[in-house]
């Protein structure tokens, strides 16, 4: 049985653009009518172009899928299959740890209207933290900018955050000072192996105030954003023992201006 292009995308439920495609891939080979020019699908066609697409929904490249059509070492094909397998269990892996890490932050961005100019306590679990630029200035230096690749790679599971010294935090008049980076929790850092001794920093956890705060220019960041916490330290007796942290998690427009 033979169908046309139309016929042929109607019974696999597909685009003829895809059709075509998989056709100049070399994955399909359909019959040309000698008289008409017309091009027909066989049956056998419908089968290669279904384990193409299967195949090509397990991670396989193109041209991997043609070679494994056309024949060849059979063991091969056994070493792509587990080759595939384990990429799948990676990818399994970090997306139960993007969950992981989607939950934590969600009920923060959940409340973040409501939160915005208060402070409160909170506690927060042990992180490590890799240093990228010092007051927005970019630190030059190869072996850190390779280095922090394998944190991006890893990204939304590491988030950025700037931090604010804890000694600028008691004396803000000498200036702000921060910088900007990575910050991972401890389970996901131990699990990635991103050990190192110049760059890795460990950030115990423990009691921290948290506070939302606005910031609508370009302006460097400045000890004005955390006023909330300021009177809620005095109020309760608390002292200021770490370093302070600041995620961006929310962005909009009000009156055309970024905020």
């Amino acid at each position: 049985m033979f169908y046309t292009i139309n016929e042929m995308a109607r019974q696999l439920g597909v685009t003829t653009h895809m059709l075509r495609y998989y056709e100049r891939m070399g994955l399909i080979e359909p019959h040309t009518n000698e008289k008409t020019g017309y091009r027909y699908y066989s049956v056998k066609d419908t089968r290669r172009f279904n384990i193409s697409r299967m195949y090509r929904a397990y991670g396989m490249s193109i041209s991997e899928c043609k070679e494994l059509l056309n024949g060849g070492d059979f063991s091969w094909v056994v070493r792509l299959l587990d080759e595939q397998e384990s990429k799948m269990h990676e990818e399994i892996n970090f997306k139960m740890d993007k969950l992981h890490t989607f939950l934590f932050w969600k009920p923060y961005i959940e409340n973040i209207f409501e939160d915005l100019g208060r402070a409160r306590v909170i506690h927060l679990p042990t992180v490590y933290r890799v240093t990228i630029s010092h007051n927005e200035k970019r630190a030059e230096d190869p072996a850190l900018t390779a280095y922090f690749a394998r944190w991006i790679d890893r990204f939304p599971v590491c988030t950025w955050a700037s931090r604010i010294k804890k000694e600028v935090l008691k004396a803000p008049e000498r200036g702000v000072f921060y910088d900007y980076g990575l910050i991972m929790p401890e389970m996901f850092f131990l699990k990635y192996d991103l050990f190192h001794d110049s760059y890795a920093e460990r950030i115990e956890g423990g009691t921290y105030v948290y506070t939302v705060f606005r910031k609508d220019t370009d302006e460097p960041f400045t000890l004005d954003c955390m006023e909330p916490a300021a009177p809620f330290l005095e109020k309760r007796g608390l002292k200021i023992v770490g370093d302070g942290f600041s995620n961006c998690l929310y962005s909009t427009k009000e009156n055309g201006e970024v905020v």
